[in-house]
């Protein structure tokens, strides 16, 4: 994935590519620990970029302990890694919201509090983004458009759009092509406690890396 530039008006692409690149740098845990219109798409690769780097867990860490409920134990120079690759990829417009962040949780939530109001509006067109989700299979892989969808229900969750869990796996479900109906009836056939966004996306990723192996899914 080419590198974006955050600028005012493409926080969703900014955010995937993000994402992807601390992926790609094991940085991406980085994300999870507590330390535009655009601003969604860059968030979502921002994301990526930090799961790929292994940095995604310093999203959610505020600094107030040394080590995350899941065992993750802070560094301060993946830290600064992960402040790095935001910084990388803010327009100039963007440094103002930055400056001085210390961790990159704070950089985010800065970012996110501009880029991302919350008013009768925007919560509006948030529930017709939802109402009107659809994933381009042929054009569009499979975990692109996962987390897409994620970041969608992370900005349903912010602007208090909550519901069940279990809906939104059915959400997810009615979106598959008719290829992926078997394994979508098996994840509505199992126990409710499975009905979950991250166990759903995971049984349909090896479905569709299968159904692509075997030239059903091209």
């Amino acid at each position: 994935m080419p590198p974006i530039t955050l600028m005012t008006h493409n926080f969703d692409s900014w955010r995937v590519w993000f994402i992807a690149k601390l992926q790609t740098e094991r940085l991406a845990n980085y994300l999870d620990w507590d330390g535009a219109h655009n601003f969604d798409s860059w968030r979502v690769w921002f994301f990526a970029k930090l799961q790929t780097e292994r940095l995604a867990n310093y999203l959610d860490w505020d600094g107030a302990a040394a080590q995350g409920a899941n065992g993750f134990e802070y560094n301060e120079l993946d830290n600064l890694r992960a402040l790095g690759i935001l910084t990388e990829s803010l327009s100039e417009s963007q440094y103002q919201y930055v400056d001085g962040a210390l961790l990159i949780k704070t950089a985010m939530d800065n970012l996110t509090a501009i880029h991302e109001p919350i008013g009768a509006a925007d919560r509006v067109s948030l529930l017709e983004e939802y109402h009107t989700l659809s994933w381009d299979w042929k054009n569009v892989p499979l975990e692109e458009f996962l987390g897409a969808f994620r970041d969608l229900m992370r900005r349903l969750d912010r602007a208090a759009l909550n519901e069940l869990p279990s809906f939104r796996v059915k959400k997810l479900l009615t979106l598959m092509p008719k290829e992926m109906w078997m394994v979508s009836h098996m994840i509505v056939d199992s126990n409710a406690e499975f009905h979950t966004v991250p166990i759903t996306a995971t049984k349909l990723i090896t479905e569709y890396e299968y159904l692509q192996k075997e030239g059903i899914l091209k």
